[in-house]
């Protein structure tokens, strides 16, 4: 990992709304450390992430994603690169009081 990656690609237009609210952010000890270095721009993540841009999730993780999980009987789940291999996921409680951003391991 040797430079920034702003939770890959661009970020979802500033003029989309929130779709939810994301409660108690939580980062998880790895997460904590890329950002210490300066690795992940946690505020891109989840910029993208309350507006409906999932990143790399699968069509069934989507498909949950708008179903279920924005009506609030789910919870959320996002997946950004952040280098070749490696993965930040955002989940969002399906009651909204808490987002944990994690390295999939964690």
């Amino acid at each position: 990992m040797a430079s920034i990656v702003p939770c890959a690609c661009a970020p979802a237009s500033m003029a989309s709304p929130e779709l939810f609210s994301t409660g108690e952010i939580v980062l998880t000890p790895g997460v904590k450390a890329l950002v210490r270095r300066r690795y992940i721009d946690v505020g891109t993540c989840l910029h993208r992430h309350r507006r409906g841009d999932w990143g790399h999730v699968d069509g069934a993780e989507r498909y949950i994603n708008e179903k279920y999980g924005l009506r609030g009987r789910e919870k959320l789940f996002s997946r950004y690169p952040i280098a070749s291999g490696v993965w930040l996921e955002v989940w969002t409680l399906c009651d909204r009081s808490m987002t944990v951003l994690l390295l999939p391991y964690e």
